[in-house]
């Protein structure tokens, strides 16, 4: 019996001392889950903390947190975070990364006009903050930022298990150290987007071109500089053939289509420009009208609940909300799974462009559009959600249709269109021409 004893008392003395060796203390870290993507990261610890390194590295302290570089982490799926609490006991922990759900990618080009005079980029950052913080779910926008006269940058702003941030840091990494971006150059385009898009196949993408737009207007000729993501400086901007370029690399990279492609832009709603697009992304929205200087409301965000379509309407009636009273006003959300079979389809029951009215103008009235749904009334089973708030009749989808084309180089732009190319002999011979 002593003896027994005896072992009993010795294996209680042996596992206090194990355990006085390995002393667990309690995390001083917010969270150990990070978002997973090319963008740096917040270590956010509860009370105050000193000497954190990631994997060995020193992180760089911010106000309210640490800065973990996403150089540090590529790849990773997780790492071990060492950091020092106030009463100078050392802390060793593992972190670990995720995707998010849901992720938006603003590729915004404000090296003109947007940022010259008031800074609409930090607009809708702050409006955008703020939604992210109060979202109830996982999610992550990166906003590429070109700047007028400041130094450009990529804002990325997540809530993640609880955790918010809003980070910024200095495009140079993502720019071969360049500091300025010519956002107008699809090379620079696609390659900063493709840094910075998820890789993950269950992550929702939201791809927003944020800047001027003028539909598919110069997209043969540089007469202007009033097409999508215009760069004052370098004097260049993307076309429709750009951002057809730039969602072909992302489904390759990706292995699926974009979610939601989307202009936050002015006269993008265009037929066209849908069908451009239509196989390589599953939604679009925009507008057929010019939008007014604020552009989108992105209180939206918020109410994301793990649906793309509910997120589409919520941007919708946002919109329609925030411009309430204004003239002009239109937003379209489209399904494009089917579209373009749909639209060669259509075509041969399309109305003559006598029957019809001339509804939405490009550029100075060098292209005149109708409404689509005056033509192809069935256009409706592939719409989301829309607004239109006109002096003329209502009940238009806010999709515009080419009716007539002023100039001989507008013409040209046209052909350079997967739409014309795909449907020219109908186009030559019974549209008219689009004179």
């Amino acid at each position: 019996m002593r003896k027994k004893k005896f072992i009993l008392i010795s294996l209680i003395v042996v596992l206090v001392f194990m355990i006085s060796g390995c002393v667990i203390f309690p995390s001083e870290l917010s969270s150990v889950y990070l978002p997973k993507g090319n963008y740096d990261k917040a270590l956010f610890f509860r009370t105050d903390v000193s000497n954190v390194e990631f994997n060995g590295l020193p992180l760089e302290k911010k106000e309210g947190y640490y800065v973990l570089a996403y150089e540090k982490a590529a790849g990773l799926d997780y790492g071990t975070v060492r950091y020092e609490s106030s009463n100078g006991q050392m802390h060793t922990e593992k972190v670990f990364f995720r995707d998010t759900s849901f992720q938006m990618v603003i590729y915004s080009g404000g090296d003109n006009s947007l940022t010259s005079w008031t800074d609409h980029i930090w607009e809708d950052l702050s409006e955008i903050c703020d939604a992210v913080a109060n979202s109830s779910l996982n999610m992550t926008v990166n906003f590429i930022a070109d700047y007028k006269s400041k130094p450009d940058r990529l804002w990325t702003v997540y809530k993640f298990e609880g955790s918010y941030a809003c980070i910024e840091r200095l495009i140079e990494t993502y720019n071969s150290g360049e500091a300025e971006i010519d956002s107008g150059s699809c090379a620079v385009a696609e390659s900063i987007i493709l840094e910075v898009a998820s890789e993950n196949k269950n992550t929702d993408l939201f791809l927003d071109f944020w800047n001027h737009g003028s539909g598919w207007l110069d997209e043969s000729y540089v007469k202007s500089m009033k097409s999508i993501v215009q760069d004052s400086t370098s004097g260049t901007f993307l076309k429709i053939g750009d951002v057809r370029s730039i969602l072909s690399s992302l489904k390759q990279k990706r292995g699926r289509n974009t979610d939601i492609v989307g202009f936050d832009a002015c006269n993008m709603s265009c037929l066209e420009i849908i069908y451009e697009v239509s196989e390589l992304a599953d939604y679009f929205v925009g507008s057929a009208f010019l939008e007014d200087v604020q552009g989108w409301h992105y209180e939206f965000l918020k109410e994301y609940i793990g649906n793309n379509e509910e997120l589409l309407k919520t941007l919708v009636s946002s919109y329609a909300k925030y411009y309430k009273g204004y003239r002009n006003i239109s937003m379209s959300a489209v399904r494009l799974r089917g579209f373009k079979s749909f639209i060669k389809e259509s075509l041969c029951s399309i109305k003559s462009r006598q029957e019809l009215l001339p509804v939405y103008y490009l550029g100075s009235f060098e292209a005149v559009m109708t409404d689509v749904i005056q033509s192809i009334p069935q256009i409706k089973e592939f719409l989301v959600s829309g607004y239109v708030y006109t002096d003329k009749t209502e009940n238009y989808s806010g999709i515009g249709f080419a009716y007539s084309i002023g100039s001989l180089i507008a013409k040209q732009d046209y052909k350079q269109l997967l739409f014309y190319k795909d449907n020219s002999s109908w186009i030559e011979s019974v549209w008219g021409s689009l004179k």
